[in-house]
């Protein structure tokens, strides 16, 4: 009930109680007749509410969006701009065996060496969901790998599925280097490859290849590969990518004088590399002071030194690399 005909109910009883039987009966006349006046406004104006309210639907579009509709738009238009990826780890191929031998006297040709061997062979990789892009790591992966026997290269290449081709030439290697294991004339052989997914930036994925190998010897050969991706040209950015050639010989300048800092070198004694056997690193990925270049153990330092990274600023490179791949903030000079 509206505060009006609250107050008008209100003054209508005091009314009766101060008036005379002629004049009450007067008044409850006139109270009846607002009552009814009051229920017919209200009527009227329910009625105005549901037209107000069929207007206001009917001039919605015939699509109308719920809430919950609303809400999955608008997370998709953000995935679609910023999207995340996630990756899965897989196994492509695994397999280890272990071998003792008895070696009780000084060995002949193609007797055991060793009183035990091994060989160990893995490779691990992730795959994103996204078939271009899975495809694309397969390709580089696999970029390299070639047998003397073209049969079966031909052979492998000929298996539709990336990870299944990628498997049959690692198990094809393994298959080779099986018969020198068993016959103990080496400790071992050991092949890993492990990809992960390093991050993104803008349209940035950069993934890291750590690669192992042992044939024997006192220590085995490690080195990291970076495959960088652009996600809109759905294409490897490599060397020739990142910088043009003709712009090349001022990275190898920057990153000469960078080695150098690394090796608080001022040209007075010679370094571990010469500068005439120094060149531009072909595996390199993007950070928020600039780009880095890795370099394999013995390129630059001996092989306790490891892996030596050589980097140069954004200020440094901004001159020099695509723009395409500049971190935002920094241009090119016209």
């Amino acid at each position: 009930m509206s505060k009006t005909t609250l107050s008008l109910l209100i003054s209508a009883t005091l009314l009766l109680s101060a008036c005379n039987d002629e004049e009450v009966r007067s008044l409850k006349e006139q109270l009846q007749t607002s009552r009814q006046q009051i229920a017919q406004l209200q009527a009227e104006l329910q009625q105005t509410n549901a037209t107000s309210t069929i207007k206001a639907d009917s001039a919605q579009p015939e699509t109308a969006i719920s809430p919950t509709e609303d809400t999955a738009i608008q997370g998709k238009i953000i995935q679609d701009e910023i999207p995340t990826l996630y990756v899965k780890p897989v196994t492509v191929f695994d397999k280890t065996e272990k071998f003792n031998f008895n070696v009780s006297k000084k060995p002949k040709n193609n007797e055991p060496l060793y009183e035990e061997s091994h060989i160990h062979y893995a490779m691990h990789t992730v795959e994103t969901g996204i078939e271009w892009l899975d495809s694309l790591l397969y390709q580089n992966l696999m970029a390299d790998i070639t047998i003397e026997d073209a049969d079966k290269q031909k052979e492998f290449e000929s298996i539709p599925n990336a990870k299944d081709r990628y498997a049959a030439f690692i198990e094809y290697f393994y298959n080779n280097a099986l018969p020198e294991i068993k016959n103990g004339t080496t400790l071992g052989s050991d092949y890993y490859i492990n990809l992960d997914y390093v991050g993104q930036r803008e349209n940035i994925l950069t993934f890291k290849v750590a690669n192992y190998m042992y044939d024997g010897g006192a220590h085995g050969m490690y080195s990291t590969d970076y495959i960088n991706i652009d996600s809109r040209k759905k294409a490897v950015i490599d060397l020739n990518t990142l910088v043009n050639k003709d712009k090349q010989n001022q990275l190898k300048e920057l990153l000469w004088k960078s080695y150098l800092a690394y090796t608080n070198n001022d040209n007075s004694d010679i370094p571990f590399t010469e500068k005439q056997d120094f060149d531009i690193s072909q595996q390199f990925y993007f950070s928020s002071e600039g780009v880095n270049f890795v370099y394999p153990p013995y390129a630059l330092g001996s092989f306790a030194e490891g892996e030596i990274t050589l980097s140069i600023s954004w200020s440094d490179a901004k001159n020099i690399i695509n723009k395409d791949y500049l971190r935002e903030g920094f241009t090119i000079q016209e």
